[in-house]
């Protein structure tokens, strides 16, 4: 399994898509797809993908979509409608829109429901720009955080996308899971996708699934020599920037700047 996984999110917007096909053909490790909204709404695809996903054995989640009405009756609706999945994929609620007061509070409550009849604490999705909103309570103490953030407009993964993550997401320390773009061009379905990327591996998506906290696997660090080659080429900035961001990426300042100098040296 590759580090970071590579994924998608999917809903009835994607009717049509052939998953286990465009997850075998763009070495896909995991999917999300949409089972509930507000009190009413079903998504009809759910089952579909999902039991093409257990068949693929790809790793899986389903979320909720959140919608201005009571927070505990929207958790209910979706417990009811998809407590078969408890236990074997990641549960999410989806919070975004612009009507709901409070997203903090409204988190807490629908989290603590699902936490209580499940025994298992979802994950959270907002976007990048409103990560603070959830400071005042123990949602993000409790609940891994897939944020949303488009640096730029990316139709599919690479290295250059993981290097474009550099967003505030307060109170998080990390986030387990980041959505880059909503218009992703993948091989075998003509439109847009959701793609993601996870920090997890198998056994910490599943730890999170059955009811564990689990944080994110850390990333592997560049080597000393790389990262004093990315000093140079300017990526880490200059000054307290610099020493700060290198100390942020745990790496020593004054071992990295000792080589920057030897090889600016070595070089000229």
């Amino acid at each position: 399994m590759s580090y970071p996984m590579k994924g998608i999110d999917v809903s009835s917007w994607q009717t049509g898509m052939d998953i286990a096909a465009v997850c075998l053909k763009n070495g896909l490790e995991f999917a999300i797809c949409k089972a509930t909204e507000g009190t009413y709404l079903v998504d009809g695809m759910c089952d579909r993908f999902i039991s093409e996903l257990i068949r693929t054995k790809r790793l899986w989640g389903f979320y909720h979509f959140a919608r201005n009405t009571d927070p505990v009756k929207e958790a209910e609706f979706f417990y009811r409608n998809t407590k078969n999945y408890f236990g074997h994929g990641i549960p999410v609620l989806d919070i975004e829109d612009s009507s709901i007061p409070d997203w903090s509070a409204y988190a807490k409550k629908w989290a603590d429901y699902i936490h209580t009849v499940s025994g298992i604490w979802p994950m959270i999705y907002t976007n990048a720009g409103s990560c603070w909103r959830f400071s005042d309570n123990d949602v993000f103490k409790n609940c891994a955080l897939w944020v949303a953030g488009y640096p730029y407009p990316y139709k599919y993964w690479s290295d250059s996308v993981l290097k474009e993550f550099d967003y505030s997401i307060y109170p998080w320390a990390t986030a387990t899971a980041w959505q880059f773009t909503g218009t992703g061009d993948i091989y075998g379905y003509t439109g847009n996708v959701d793609l993601d990327y996870a920090w997890l591996d198998s056994d910490s998506w599943m730890r999170i699934a059955t009811g564990g906290k689990s944080e994110p696997v850390p990333p592997a660090k560049d080597s000393l020599f790389l990262t004093a080659c990315k000093v140079i080429s300017g990526l880490y900035g200059n000054g307290d920037a610099r020493k700060e961001k290198l100390a942020a990426n745990g790496y020593d300042y004054e071992q990295v700047q000792k080589l920057v100098t030897k090889m600016i040296e070595d070089y000229s």
